[in-house]
Order: structure tokens, then C-alpha cells, then sequence
């Protein structure tokens, strides 16, 4: 049995709605959320009340508490979304019992790390026109098939993510179109030309396997 089809069988399996609140920051909780389909964004509030997204999660991405059971950010789906709902005794159990999953799991985990640690080293180097061309290239690998691809994040948002005015963003999200890399409204777009985004976004091609099929 193919690595995430064993997980989907012993897991919780549920359902969440665009703009559901999986889990609130500071929560204590054991659970452990794999991402079968959708995105899910992770959240920090800041002191003054606003929520600033840190970190998304896409198809074969693994989210829990840290340490002492204390969710560190907010839990929300960003799109409508499959997940998997397991217990940490659950999930240790099943990683023990599978090796090969146990595997393909940690070396998925180790990939998140690296392309988090690039994204915050791409913060503080990237160009504009980089940034905004990563964060396309995020959703599109994260959508589940087809050329349409719903982006749920407004401009302020992606603004927000990306360190840069909603002035800036927009600007880049016109010159990608008027170059035809990308096609564009309002909640959609779709790749014209793979190879430019993914140069401009500085990123290396993309890998041909994924590790928990």
C-alpha cells in the first residue's frame, strides 16, 4: 500500500471548509494533521490583534504542536481542504510499526524545513519580482491538477507574506502577465510558462518524485 494511502487508512479523515480554524495558537492539543489535499496556512497574531501568515502547507505536508503540546501558530485552511487527524500516540505508533513510511515522512519533513529556511533567506535577498514569483510557484505546486489554479490570498496578504507593499505585489503580478509567464483574475491564474517563473523565482527545477505516493 502506497505510503499516503497507509496514513489516509488509519487516520481521522475529515473535511475543512475555506477560512476554518483547525487549531488557535497557544492551544494544547496532541494532534498531528497531514495535508491531503488544499492549503493550509499557519498563523501568528501579532500584539495588536492581526494575523500574519508565516508558513503554508501543501499535499504531504505534516503539522503539529511543538513541544509541551503548545500549538506555536494558528491552523487555517486557506482553501477548501483533506486532511488526515491523528493522535501523537497514533502517529508514533504508526511510524514505528512502518519504516518505510517512517521514512518517506521525515525525509518530506526535512524537505518543508529546507524550503521554509530558503523562503526566509528569500525575505531578506530576494528581489521583489522573486518573491512574487515563489509564491506563485507555491500554490501551483500545491494545487491538485489542472491549469486553473485558485489563489485564495488577497493582495494584502501575499503582501504580508512576502514582505512587500500590496503596491509592489501588484505591479509584479502585472509584469508576469503582460510577459505571458502567467494568466491572471481576480481568485484564479495559471502557468503559461513553467521554466520563467520558476527562473525568476530562483528556484531549481522541480523534483519528478513525490515522497509520500
Amino acid at each position: 500500500m502506497p505510503a499516503r494511502d497507509a496514513m489516509a487508512h488509519a487516520a481521522h479523515q475529515r473535511r475543512v471548509a475555506k477560512g476554518q480554524v483547525l487549531a488557535w495558537e497557544g492551544d494544547r492539543s496532541d494532534m498531528v494533521v497531514s495535508v491531503r489535499s488544499g492549503i493550509i496556512a499557519l498563523t501568528a497574531t501579532s500584539p495588536e490583534g492581526n494575523d500574519h501568515i508565516v508558513a503554508l502547507t501543501g499535499p504531504g505536508g505534516f503539522i503539529g504542536p511543538e513541544g509541551g503540546l503548545a500549538m506555536a501558530f494558528n491552523l487555517v485552511a486557506l482553501t477548501d481542504a483533506d486532511i488526515c487527524r491523528f493522535s501523537r500516540n497514533e502517529f508514533e505508533a504508526m511510524m514505528e510499526a512502518q519504516p518505510e513510511l517512517r521514512r518517506n515522512v521525515m525525509a518530506r519533513i526535512g524537505r518543508d524545513l529546507a524550503r521554509s529556511r530558503g523562503w526566509m533567506v528569500k525575505l531578506g535577498r530576494a528581489s521583489a519580482a522573486a518573491r512574487v514569483a515563489a509564491l506563485l510557484v507555491e500554490f501551483a505546486e500545491a494545487a491538485p491538477g489542472g491549469a486553473d489554479i485558485a489563489f485564495p490570498l488577497s493582495r494584502g496578504q501575499m503582501a504580508d507574506f512576502a514582505g512587500l507593499t500590496i503596491e509592489t505585489v501588484s505591479r509584479q503580478l502585472t509584469r508576469l502577465r503582460e510577459q505571458a509567464i502567467i494568466s491572471l483574475s481576480r481568485t484564479h491564474f495559471e502557468v503559461l510558462d513553467w521554466a520563467a517563473l520558476r527562473d525568476l523565482a530562483d528556484l531549481p527545477p522541480p523534483r519528478a518524485d513525490n515522497l509520500l505516493h
